[in-house]
Parts: C-alpha cells; sequence; structure tokens
C-alpha cells in the first residue's frame, strides 16, 4: 500500500488477502499509515476486522520528501496467521520446557536404572519437540525480518513523484 497524506494511491493485494482497498480511497484516522504520517516514525499493528473487514498485521513507515517534509506512507500486511502460529508454538515450548525441567528433576532423584532409561527417552522426546518448535520461531523471524528489510528498501527508493 502507498498513500499520500490523505489517500491511498496504490494497493496491491497479496495471494493470501485482499482488503480491497481502491485508489483515492481516504485515510482512516488512526489507521497505521495515518498513524506513520502523523507520528513521522515507523508503526506497527495488529488490527481486529474492524478496519477493513479483514485481521491483519501492518508495518507503515512515511516517506519523506528532499526537504524531510512527510509526503506520505508505504505499508506492508499480513494476515496474522503465522503470529498465532508462533504464539502456539511457544506455548507448546514452554510447556515442554517444563516438563524438561520436571523430567530433569525425577531423573536425579531415581536411582532405578530401568526408570532412568524411560525417563531419558522421555526427555530425549522432548529435547526434539523443543529444537524443532526454536526452528519454527526462528524462520518465522527471518520471514518477518525479510519483509522489513524489503519495507525500509523499497521505502529509500520512492521519489515524491512516485508517491503522488
Amino acid at each position: 500500500m502507498v498513500s499520500n497524506t490523505e489517500m491511498f494511491t496504490l494497493y496491491q493485494p497479496s495471494k493470501k488477502q485482499d482488503l480491497s482497498i481502491p485508489a483515492g480511497t481516504p485515510l482512516k484516522s488512526g489507521s497505521v499509515m495515518h498513524t506513520a504520517i502523523k507520528e513521522k516514525r515507523r508503526v506497527v499493528i495488529r488490527d481486529d476486522k474492524a478496519m477493513f473487514g479483514e485481521a491483519f498485521i501492518a508495518v507503515a513507515i512515511p516517506i519523506f520528501n528532499e526537504k524531510n517534509v512527510v509526503i506520505g506512507s508505504i505499508c506492508v500486511d499480513r494476515t496474522p496467521e503465522r503470529q498465532d502460529q508462533l504464539k502456539e508454538m511457544s506455548g507448546h515450548l514452554y510447556d515442554n520446557v517444563n516438563v524438561l525441567a520436571s523430567t530433569t528433576q525425577k531423573i536425579s532423584t531415581k536411582t532405578d536404572s530401568e526408570d532412568m532409561y524411560q525417563r531419558m527417552e522421555q526427555l530425549n522426546g522432548v529435547i526434539t519437540q523443543i529444537a524443532e518448535a526454536i526452528t519454527n520461531v526462528a524462520d518465522a523471524i527471518q520471514d518477518i525480518s525479510g519483509m522489513t528489510l524489503t519495507l525500509d528498501k523499497f521505502a529509500d527508493g520512492l521519489s515524491k513523484d512516485e508517491v503522488g
């Protein structure tokens, strides 16, 4: 999404989400792009369906001209699906760490070798689950970092004429 200080000048839907914002649509007060322009800073929000009919996560940054005057903003949005997945994974990770701590405590207090072997098997399974969860979180962070870097590079390349 690209805007001048008053309205959208460009909206390109993604494969997963279409907020259906035609060029010329006025910026809504309190929207991520309006806030980025007003506060002259990068803004990140998670919005419910009230603003555009679909939930989304958006990153907007103001666009400045050569005189350092805000002339618009640029924004990328995503569905909150990945964030929700990360939240769920972090909950599972937390649960697994608690199981790991509990199992470790039980292993240190048990002397029966058969029971110790079973506990070690359980511990190995929990460690594998934790490693998978950490990999998923790292992948998601890398995706989000790439989106932000792409947005920053794109905004740096915009000129006043391209914004309208």
